[in-house]
């Protein structure tokens, strides 16, 4: 068997037949060996039962049943654990690839002799996102359109990758194919027993690049279809709710495990301090990100929730700019002095410190002396009279 595909899934009842119709697709216009491994992360739901019933004829299906919840690292760890192809791929249970992308993926691998190639990936819409937020994610998976050709020694893949202004390309497993030798070998090294959150990925990934000695990159080769919106990917969705909310600042815990590999590892020092704050700069970004989907009746609890998580470290480069409004409109309400700013945010967010509240005061008070501001207010203030009247 040449190419071995892991899905990990976690209660992706819903998505099983649309996924298993374009992997049988996908295997039916492939014309070399290919094989999956679904590894079931301890579903509630009709997960692997609706997954058995598609496969139950078809040897080229193995399904691993994790004893316990775990996370998507554990899933993907135990299947490379079990995996006997020369090369690995990784699909995650809500996204496909095109048709003939494992054939592809296998040829480019095998003709380049890398320990790893990476693609390119086509975000597709679902669910109730708009086109801006689709053509922004596109902008984001394609950043690496700069890096194409071959990279033959661990010098150079490492140069490419640990960057001080920021990681050399996107963290996403399902965009590449790995040398099965050496992802078991990194895999085999890393924690059995770790629990990792948000942004997993990044973890596998550093963990990988550490050991890599040669890739080849071509973003216009595009394989893979990302699904946006409706899946684990929700960055398009309007709202999230704050059960989501605390599975993505939990990107603290995997950013202690990357810190915790990063520092034991071969790695030169300046590597070591890229890759750290690197990895602390995205992960904590993301989770402030997605702050700002919050309801306004969940804010304060997601920001309680940023602090606990990350710390003293939660309100670096916090996103205010684009925001302020909605702060204003949160936690102001007519207030117009910095000290009536510092009394409501108070009493809005009873848990946040004072360093926070000085800087929202600051960022809050210059945006309410803003042009920008004043015309809005002037505007409004009827429309905000009569909604008291009437409500």
């Amino acid at each position: 068997m040449k190419v071995l595909i892991i899905i990990p899934a976690y209660n992706e009842e819903k998505c099983i037949r649309p996924a298993y119709n374009a992997i049988y697709s996908l295997l039916a216009q492939n014309n070399i060996d290919c094989e999956f491994i679904f590894v079931d992360d301890y579903s509630s739901d009709d997960t692997v039962e609706k997954f058995s019933s598609l496969t139950q004829n078809d040897s080229r299906f193995t399904i691993l049943k994790q004893e316990k919840r775990s996370d998507p690292f554990q899933a993907r760890k135990r299947g490379v654990g079990a995996a006997v192809g020369k090369y690995i791929m990784f699909l995650d249970a809500d996204d496909t690839f095109i048709p003939k992308a494992c054939e592809t993926a296998y040829r480019t691998i095998v003709n380049k002799d890398a320990d790893l190639v990476l693609f390119g990936s086509k975000p597709v819409k679902t669910g109730n996102i708009s086109q801006k937020v689709l053509n922004e994610y596109a902008r984001y998976l394609r950043f690496e359109d700069k890096i194409r050709g071959i990279y033959s020694t661990k010098q150079e893949c490492h140069a490419l990758y640990f960057k001080e202004a920021g990681f050399g390309f996107a963290t996403s497993l399902a965009k590449k194919i790995f040398k099965a030798n050496t992802l078991k070998q990194v895999m085999g090294e890393l924690n059995s027993e770790l629990y990792l959150g948000y942004g997993q990925d990044l973890y596998q990934l550093i963990a990988t690049m550490s050991k890599t000695n040669s890739l080849y990159a071509n973003n216009q080769l595009i394989l893979h279809n990302y699904f946006i919106g409706d899946g684990v990917t929700q960055l398009g969705q309007a709202s999230i709710s704050i059960e989501k909310y605390k599975r993505i600042v939990s990107s603290a815990n995997t950013y202690k495990a990357i810190e915790a590999f990063v520092l034991s590892s071969s790695l030169g020092e300046e590597e070591k301090t890229n890759a750290l704050k690197c990895a602390k700069k995205g992960l904590l970004a993301s989770a402030q990100k997605h702050l700002w989907q919050l309801s306004d009746d969940c804010l304060a609890e997601g920001i309680t929730m940023l602090r606990n998580a990350w710390g003293n470290d939660y309100l670096n480069e916090l996103p205010l700019a684009n925001n302020l409004s909605r702060i204003e409109k949160f936690i102001l309400g007519s207030s117009s002095t910095p000290e009536d700013i510092k009394r409501d945010i108070r009493k809005a967010l009873p848990s946040i410190t004072s360093a926070t509240i000085d800087q929202l005061t600051k960022e809050v008070d210059t945006y309410k002396n803003s042009a920008s501001y004043k015309i809005g207010y002037i505007i409004t203030t009827p429309i905000r009279w009569l909604a008291r009247i009437f409500s």
